[in-house]
């Protein structure tokens, strides 16, 4: 199976590499948000804001969810099985989707970007190989180092960050759909979060996520906060929900094949 976060686990500052999937964004009160090139395409275009409030776009100008779910789009592109799985998705754009979903998040209260960006930088400080474009091809190209380490996933590594980013998006996934169907954000934090993010955090983990989870605002408060219109901002609810969970669902697969292949290369080791 898939590596398993061990119950009251927490990871130490001089730990470079663990064999328990560990995340030590859950430490992080506000994002680290540094600026892409999609800033300006998506961010900087005339009329286009982040958050509710009165004047500024038309209430059918884009809201904040729209550029993210762009960006998402574009890395798996037409790769969508006839289930509707990603079979695999474009590295660039996907990290780039994931800070951009990083910067909403933080503009709802709890510094929630932070537990994403953390990881995002692991992927972008990766010693995966860069030429590789595909984000399956480019995960494998990792293997040498966990390889090397001989203890399992090695903490600061895109390995490791695939593996919290699916789950915090597979969280965030959920509670979005469960706010489209009109449920207030309390009762939609407390399922979602039991049901996906729940089951891999520790008790320190899920101490510091449900005190920023707090800090979210009610249902429409949160809703103005996405677009000024609160149907639009359910319709792209809709659409991130939509293209994100194909998403999640990679990222657990391939997390399941690298978890294989590292094990596979370890018992070959020792077999001599």
């Amino acid at each position: 199976g898939k590596p398993g976060t061990v119950p009251g686990y927490c990871p130490g500052e001089d730990a470079e590499e663990t064999d328990m999937p560990s995340d030590d964004s859950l430490s992080c009160t506000e994002s680290e948000y540094e600026g892409h090139e999609w800033d300006s395409m998506f961010f900087g275009a005339p009329g286009f804001f982040l958050g509710g409030g009165a004047g500024g776009a038309a209430d059918d100008a884009p809201g904040s969810l729209e550029p993210v779910s762009a960006l998402l789009e574009r890395a798996v592109g037409d790769g969508l099985d006839a289930r509707g799985d990603a079979a695999d998705m474009r590295r660039a754009d996907f990290i780039d989707g994931v800070d951009a979903f990083a910067a909403v998040l933080d503009t709802l209260g709890g510094g929630m970007g932070g537990y994403l960006t953390t990881n995002t930088k692991k992927m972008r400080g990766s010693s995966a190989d860069a030429s590789e474009s595909g984000y399956r091809s480019w995960l494998w190209s990792e293997l040498p180092v966990h390889k090397a380490a001989g203890r399992g996933y090695v903490d600061d590594s895109a390995w490791m960050a695939n593996l919290w980013i699916g789950y915090t998006l597979d969280f965030f996934v959920e509670f979005l759909a469960q706010l489209i169907d009109g449920t207030d954000t309390h009762a939609c934090v407390q399922a979602a979060y039991r049901d996906t993010l729940s089951k891999h955090h520790n008790f320190v983990q899920r101490t510091a996520f449900n005190a920023a989870l707090k800090q979210m605002p009610p249902r429409q408060e949160l809703l103005g906060k996405l677009h000024r219109n609160s149907k639009a901002a359910e319709r792209e609810m809709r659409r991130f929900v939509d293209i994100a969970r194909p998403v999640v669902g990679l990222c657990a697969r391939v997390n399941d094949e690298l978890d294989a292949g590292l094990k596979g290369a370890a018992a070959r080791r020792r077999g001599g």
